[in-house]
C-alpha cells in the first residue's frame, strides 16, 4: 500500500468521524442563549433557534451553522451594544431578524454566509464588510440609519452580494469605500434616502451588473461604473407593508428573469443553479442600443447616460442624532451618525451646507426658537472638530416651524425634532 493511498484511506476516515460527531444544539432547550449554544459548538454542528426574541450580541463561529426557525419571528437584538452579530469566516448564519446593533452584521477580515435574513433597524450599517466580503444572498436589508451593506477595501473572487432586496437605508443602499472590487448583482436597491450605491474613488473595479435601482433620492454617484444590464423599474411586490410583510416580486414583475443567468431580480422563493453564463456584459462607455427600460430612460436618473448621476449630495435630514430632553447636548449615540456624516463631507470637500435645526411644538415658541438653533451649532461644533471647515457650515434653528408629522402624537414629534442639511452651492 503506498502512502498516498494511506493518506486517503485516513482522511477519509477523519471525515466520517467527524459527521458522525456533528450535532443538532436546540435553543432554548439545550441552552437558553443562543451565545451559549455557540459557545459549545464544534464545527460541522447545526445550532438551531426556535422563534422568539434574544436580546444578546453574538459571535459566529466557524464551521457552525446558526439557523432560525423563521426570519420573521426568530429575532436577535443588539441593544445598541455593538454589533448585533459578529460575522466569522466559514461560518453560517440563516432565517434570523437581526436588529437594534451599532451594525446588525459586523464582518472585519472575515467571510461567513449570511442569508434568508432581515437585517433592519440598526443604528449604522445593516451589514459591514471590512478587507473581506460574506456571501451576502436573499436577504431583506431595510430601515437601517445609515447605509444597507457597507463594504470597505473588500475584495473577493467567490463571495458575492446577490438576491437581496435592500431599502429605506438612511444613506445608501450600497456603499463603496477604498479599493473595493466585487460582485454586487440581481438585487433590489429601492428608495434609499440618498443613493442607491455610493463609490469613493477607489471603489471603481466593483462590478454591479443586473440589479434593479429604484426611486432612490440618486441611483449612484459617478465613481462607480453602472452598466447597461441594470434596469430602473417598479419590483411589484407582493406586499411592501411591514405589517404582513412580503418582498417576494408579484408573477407578473418585470424582475422575473431578468437577473444574471435568466434568475429573477430580488428575493428567490428556492435556491436556483444559473442556467447560463451570460456575455459579459457592455458598460456604459461603450456604443450600444439604448434599452427601453434601461437605468437611462428612467425618470429616476438625472442624466441621459447611463454611467452619470449628480455627484455630490444636496441636502439630507440626519438621522440617528439625538439630544437630551430640553437641551442642546448630544446624546452619545448620536456620534456614530455625525462621524459617517463627516466621513461624507470630507470626500467633497468644497461643498456648503446650511445646517438647520427643528423642534416639536411642546412649549414657548420662542425658546423653542433658541434650542433649534443650538441644537444646530451642536452639531456644526462636533462636525468642525473632526476636520470640516467651519466656514463650510452655517446654521440656522426654525423651531417648530414646516413640521413633518402630527406634534399630536408621540412618534409625530420625535419626527419635527431634526436636523437638515441644505446644500448651498
Amino acid at each position: 500500500m503506498t502512502l498516498k493511498t494511506m493518506f486517503f484511506i485516513l482522511a477519509g476516515a477523519l471525515l466520517l468521524t467527524d459527521n458522525a460527531s456533528a450535532k443538532i444544539i436546540n435553543v432554548p432547550g439545550d441552552y437558553s442563549k443562543i451565545s451559549d449554544a455557540l459557545g459549545n459548538a464544534d464545527a460541522g454542528d447545526t445550532v438551531k433557534v426556535r422563534r422568539g426574541e434574544y436580546d444578546e450580541n453574538i459571535t459566529l463561529v466557524m464551521g457552525v451553522v446558526l439557523k432560525g426557525e423563521d426570519p420573521l419571528t426568530t429575532i436577535i437584538d443588539g441593544g445598541r451594544h455593538g454589533p448585533t452579530v459578529m460575522g466569522t469566516s466559514g461560518s453560517e448564519i440563516s432565517h434570523f431578524t437581526i436588529r437594534n446593533g451599532i451594525e446588525g452584521v459586523l464582518c472585519e477580515n472575515a467571510a461567513p454566509f449570511v442569508h434568508h435574513c432581515w437585517i433592519l433597524d440598526n443604528h449604522a450599517t445593516g451589514l459591514a464588510a471590512f478587507i473581506s466580503l460574506p456571501n451576502v444572498r436573499n436577504n431583506v436589508i431595510y430601515g437601517n440609519r445609515w447605509s444597507g451593506i457597507l463594504a470597505w477595501g473588500a475584495k473577493s473572487l467567490d463571495s458575492k452580494i446577490e438576491q437581496n432586496v435592500v431599502m429605506h437605508n438612511g444613506y445608501s443602499g450600497l456603499t463603496l469605500m477604498g479599493p473595493t472590487n466585487i460582485v454586487a448583482r440581481n438585487n433590489i436597491f429601492m428608495e434609499n434616502h440618498f443613493y442607491g450605491i455610493f463609490a469613493d474613488p477607489a471603489a471603481g473595479q466593483t462590478k454591479v451588473e443586473f440589479n434593479n435601482i429604484f426611486k432612490n433620492y440618486y441611483p449612484f454617484n459617478r465613481f462607480i461604473k453602472v452598466n447597461r444590464t441594470n434596469i430602473s423599474l417598479d419590483p411589484k411586490f407582493i406586499n411592501p407593508s411591514l405589517s404582513q410583510p412580503n418582498f417576494f416580486v408579484a408573477s407578473r414583475s418585470p424582475m422575473i428573469k431578468r437577473g444574471k443567468g435568466k434568475l429573477d431580480i430580488g428575493l428567490l422563493e428556492k435556491e436556483e443553479v444559473t442556467t447560463a453564463e451570460e456575455p459579459e456584459p457592455i458598460t456604459a462607455d461603450q456604443p450600444e442600443e439604448k434599452p427601453s427600460a434601461s437605468l437611462e430612460s428612467s425618470k429616476n436618473i438625472a442624466s441621459s447616460s447611463a454611467s452619470s448621476s449628480v455627484e455630490e449630495p444636496h441636502s439630507f435630514t440626519l438621522d440617528g442624532v439625538s439630544f437630551e430632553s430640553s437641551s442642546d447636548k448630544l446624546t452619545s449615540d448620536s456620534y456614530s451618525a455625525l462621524d459617517k456624516v463627516v466621513e461624507q463631507l470630507k470626500a467633497f470637500p468644497n461643498l456648503k451646507f446650511d445646517i438647520v435645526g427643528y423642534t416639536d411644538s411642546q412649549g414657548n415658541k420662542q425658546k423653542l426658537q433658541d434650542l433649534s438653533k443650538q441644537r444646530a451649532d451642536a452639531v456644526k461644533k462636533y462636525l468642525v472638530s473632526k476636520g470640516i471647515a467651519g466656514d463650510h457650515l452655517a446654521t440656522y434653528g426654525k423651531g417648530p416651524s414646516d413640521p413633518k408629522a402630527s406634534n399630536s402624537t408621540p412618534d409625530g414629534r420625535a419626527k419635527n425634532r431634526r436636523i437638515e442639511f441644505v446644500r448651498k452651492n
